[in-house]
């Protein structure tokens, strides 16, 4: 009989002690799964807020002005008025500490950042503001306006009236045959 005892206590203890180390074994399993968890989710959270930020980054536009052409730097409200054209502005971010008066333009979309990027020439010789392009990529493959604007811009000055409106006609058949060509 004690020997019997001895023995139902003993597997009394190893069946408790099995039950235990199976459930510390669960409990280690469960806090092991939500630090992995944790982890992925901050990784998740980190490639949001940096694709969030490449967005952003891609709506603004740094300037800064030419201060050999003006001395005087240009209020919000100016900088409002010369960049409202390109499209919706959502902030204009002035940078106080620097002696460029230079400012950070947020347009509502990225592609009226590209647009003011675009007129880059233009915002240097009439209003005297250097665009620093840090984040923008131009794209590569023009539409078939920007195309036909390029084309439009490059009159040759050394035609008349008349060599150039033929030497315009003739541009428009090589641009068409050309457009139609590869399109299909």
């Amino acid at each position: 009989k004690e020997q019997q005892r001895a023995q139902v206590y003993k597997n009394y203890h190893y069946d408790i002690t099995k039950q235990q180390i199976r459930e510390e074994m669960e409990r280690v399993r469960q806090e092991l799964q939500q630090k992995q968890e944790q982890k992925l989710n901050d990784k998740i959270k980190e490639v949001k807020r940096i694709q969030k930020e490449e967005k952003l980054k891609k709506r603004c536009l740094t300037i800064k002005l030419d201060k050999s052409q003006c001395d005087k730097p240009y209020s919000r409200q100016e900088l409002q008025s010369i960049f409202k054209i390109y499209g919706k502005i959502d902030d204009i971010h002035m940078k106080k500490d620097s002696k460029y008066g230079g400012a950070q333009i947020v347009f509502s979309k990225s592609k009226y950042a590209l647009k003011a990027l675009d007129d880059e020439q233009t915002l240097r010789d009439q209003f005297y503001l250097i665009v620093i392009n840090n984040y923008h990529h131009r794209k590569t493959q023009k539409t078939m306006d920007d195309k036909w604007r390029d084309f439009v811009n490059k009159r040759q000055k050394q035609f008349n009236h008349d060599q150039y409106q033929q030497f315009v006609w003739n541009k428009v058949d090589q641009f068409i045959n050309n457009n139609v060509a590869t399109a299909k």
